[in-house]
């Protein structure tokens, strides 16, 4: 999996590390978390994970108010990707991590075909981050640089594209107008 990624702190590869252990040593672990049993995994792709809360949305510059929580790697193994692994800052004012969670959900290959989207692109950003917003049900890859754009992950509620790569104003937009809107569906919890 070759996609442009950041350097994390060592204190955050050592957290996702031992995080991958933990679930390894887990009785009864399931569906793909169950792969992590086997040898040849590795973490792959890191990158900065950004949250933007509900009521910071209705501003058009969404790098002002997203807040660093973490750091995302890819689980793969020899071939592909299995999951991601998230840790969390311990406190601001720590430079510790700590294991979040395992994801092996949608979010995890959408990412994976995210990255082979930019690169069929040639797309290069200064630093490649993650920007969760769930209140909103949104994940979209953040190419920051002097131009931040924004791509969304599948799956991504209407009027978002998944995989379609959005200016910093226009994905704010977008993100203001999902905002308004009433849901037509059942609540989903973040």
């Amino acid at each position: 999996m070759t996609v442009l990624a950041s350097a994390p702190p060592l204190a955050a590869v050592d957290a996702a590390q031992a995080g991958v252990s933990q679930l390894r040593s887990v009785p009864g672990t399931v569906g793909r978390a169950a792969m992590l049993d086997g040898g040849g995994l590795s973490l792959a792709a890191p990158h900065q994970v950004f949250h933007l809360a509900l009521f910071d949305v209705g501003g058009l510059r969404i790098s002002d108010h997203a807040r660093p929580v973490g750091w995302r790697f890819m689980v793969v193994d020899e071939s592909r990707a299995v999951g991601a692994v998230e840790v969390r800052e311990e406190d601001e004012d720590a430079a510790g991590y700590v294991f979040s969670h395992f994801n092996s959900g949608p979010f995890v290959d959408s990412t994976v075909k995210a990255f082979s989207r930019l690169e069929e692109l040639g797309r290069e950003a200064h630093d490649l981050r993650l920007l969760d917003v769930p209140a909103l049900y949104v994940q979209a890859l953040w190419l920051h640089g002097s131009a931040d754009e924004y791509m969304p992950l599948r799956p991504a509620p209407g009027p978002l594209e998944p995989y379609r790569i959005y200016s910093a104003e226009e994905f704010a937009r977008q993100l203001a107008a999902l905002a308004t809107t009433p849901s037509d569906g059942p609540a989903l919890a973040p």
